[in-house]
């Protein structure tokens, strides 16, 4: 009898220490700027994301994105993004090794992830998965009417002042 309490006590120890490691775990919350929404044509202008460890920003990364082409209208009133804040910044094959340089081998988190995901894997042919912040809002907030950043931004009160 005391030796199986001993191992269930050990049991409940390691399943205790594994919730832990998990939640310290670093992970990194992405979000790309685009010219638009089709993957295939439209290309990256912003890159910006923030390293978490165990709660807390430890790193951030952003860089703007030099592009061929001139910005519509509707993108730079969309995003914030003008065409001569793109003179003079670097392309995306230069950001990239930064970027995952500063990914690491950290888990990667985006509103929407297979959107964003789907510009990056482009330049940047990274096969883990990615984990999506609106699948995740609606484990935790199931009833919500809306999933954007915009309405749970909103509905949590968290300061959203550079928002799209």
């Amino acid at each position: 009898m005391a030796y199986e309490k001993a191992n269930k006590v050990m049991e409940n120890s390691r399943t205790r220490a594994e919730e832990i490691k998990k939640m310290a775990n670093t992970y990194v919350v992405i979000d790309l700027e685009t010219t638009g929404l089709d993957n295939t044509y439209d290309k990256i202008i912003e890159v910006a994301a923030v390293k978490i460890r165990r709660g807390l920003i430890v790193e951030e990364f952003s860089s703007l994105i030099a592009i061929d082409t001139p910005l519509t209208e509707e993108i730079s009133s969309l995003t914030g993004i003008t065409d001569e804040m793109l003179e003079n910044q670097p392309r995306i094959e230069a950001v990239i090794p930064t970027l995952a340089e500063f990914i690491g081998e950290a888990d990667i988190i985006a509103h929407n992830a297979d959107f964003d995901r789907s510009f990056l894997v482009r330049h940047w042919p990274d096969e883990r998965s990615w984990i999506d912040s609106i699948t995740l809002a609606q484990i935790v907030f199931p009833c919500e009417p809306s999933y954007s950043l915009a309405w749970l931004t909103k509905a949590l009160d968290i300061d959203n002042n550079n928002a799209h």
